[in-house]
């Protein structure tokens, strides 16, 4: 999970936080209608959406100064598809140790292949499917191009997440940040 103050060490002390900003991102909310977790509406309401705290920071890097506004800011923020960087980093990062070797050919494992449509229609790539023969580097050109959830779910297996969090995240100091899970459903994922 990313916290704001990743993103202000991420830009440095030229980010400032504009209320007016946050104000536009508090009334696109308003307008969407989304209530508080007791279906009142308040000044200054913990929203939630399908039991999940709704979160968002956004960074407007549109003028010379960039700004930073959103809703609820100071909560933990998913960073949904960005942590997929940090496996890319880790996996190069093994391979140019000669730790991995992107051209070795792995099996794609049944509870690892979870993407069922593409991301990007016109992308000629077919989906991975279980029990299919691919090297790392098709893997990580599929991760990359296309946000693909099975190539990353292959590449945390391969460098381990562990490895990710300590050389890549912890490393360079990103605190509030890990790789704590696979994309798969809570039920099919092993505990760390």
């Amino acid at each position: 999970m990313l916290q704001i103050s990743y993103f202000i060490r991420m830009f440095g002390h030229d980010l400032k936080h504009s209320v007016k900003f946050s104000r536009s991102v508090e009334k696109i909310f308003s307008s969407l209608g989304i209530e508080n977790k007791h279906g009142r509406r308040s000044n200054s309401p913990a929203v939630f959406l399908n039991d999940n705290k709704i979160s968002i920071a956004i960074i407007d890097l549109s003028g010379k100064n960039p700004i930073i506004g959103g809703y609820n800011m100071d909560y933990f923020i998913y960073p949904a598809s960005l942590y997929k960087i940090f496996i890319a980093a880790e996996a190069l990062r093994q391979a140019e140790k000669g730790k991995i070797n992107l051209n070795k050919k792995i099996v794609i494992s049944k509870i690892n292949a979870v993407d069922k449509r593409k991301q990007i229609p016109c992308d000629k790539n077919k989906l991975l499917k279980a029990g299919q023969r691919v090297n790392m580097r098709y893997l990580l050109e599929l991760m990359l191009s296309r946000s693909d959830n099975t190539a990353a779910n292959c590449l945390i297996d391969l460098v381990g997440r562990e490895s990710i969090n300590r050389n890549i995240i912890k490393k360079y100091g990103w605190s509030g940040s890990e790789v704590t899970r696979k994309f798969l459903p809570r039920k099919f994922e092993n505990k760390i």
